[in-house]
């Protein structure tokens, strides 16, 4: 058991140190998009819709720049580390060493969670340069930022098994990630939506999570956080499930 943590310990290290390591690629480029999309929405769109659901349209906007910015972080800090060292044949001496297949789940999954964490901290740290909100349930928002961060990781995890090239890894946060973001109460009420687009919404995951993080930060929720919460939890273990089986059957590992 002390073993297994010894060697746990040192991979999540491993993949710690790669955060900060290449910087430019993992911290920097959400940062800068924050940035601008602060600037643009506080200088330009916020004046012009005033409030909704009864705060400031640009308050109303932290929870879900962070919940953005942490979703797609943590999902591409698995995908391309994981499939690097696949790619590069390096993941067979981790899958050989005394490792169980969970403990190289959790390693790798540390580095990518403390990645979601320092995203998340530097987009509230940049909000209050444009915005007076706060974290009025900083338990339950580290409770949601966790869990989206786990989750992503884990959808992360699954696509480098299946994926055979780089542009396989981009595919999933160009056509699945991206939409449900934009369709996820991030920059509006899911309530002004009709039709399809308002069912849509409400079957998308995302949604749920944001939906949480905002209750957090400013009281304001439009569906039961608890469910939301529970709902990301099992998500959890059914993906963690399927990555487990994965390394079991030595997935897209083997050639």
């Amino acid at each position: 058991m002390k073993t297994q943590y010894i060697w746990a310990k040192a991979l999540a290290m491993k993949e710690m140190k790669r955060v900060f390591r290449i910087r430019k690629q993992t911290i920097l480029p959400p940062v800068v998009t924050t940035t601008l999309y602060f600037l643009i929405f506080w200088s330009f769109i916020g004046a012009q819709i005033g409030e909704i659901s009864g705060v400031a349209y640009i308050d109303f906007l932290v929870p879900g720049f962070i919940m953005m910015s942490l979703i797609t972080s943590s999902y591409m800090n698995v995908a391309s580390s994981f499939f690097g060292a696949k790619f590069q044949k390096s993941i067979e001496e981790i899958i050989t060493s005394p490792l169980n297949h969970t403990s190289i789940i959790l390693g790798f999954l540390s580095g990518w969670v403390v990645r979601g964490f320092l995203i998340s901290i530097i987009v509230f740290v940049i909000a209050h340069f444009f915005t007076s909100v706060t974290l009025v349930h900083p338990f339950l928002a580290f409770l949601f930022i966790f869990f989206t961060a786990t989750l992503f990781s884990f959808a992360g995890f699954l696509n480098a098994f299946f994926a055979k090239s780089f542009d396989d890894v981009n595919l999933i946060p160009t056509f699945i990630i991206t939409p449900m973001v934009y369709l996820a109460w991030v920059f509006y009420p899911i309530s002004s939506l009709t039709g399809i687009w308002y069912t849509l919404s409400h079957v998308n995951p995302i949604y749920y999570m944001v939906n949480g993080l905002r209750y957090s930060f400013l009281w304001v929720s439009e569906v039961n956080i608890w469910i939301s919460l529970w709902a990301i939890i099992v998500s959890n273990f059914i993906l963690f499930t399927s990555c487990l089986w994965l390394f079991k059957k030595w997935y897209g590992l083997k050639n």
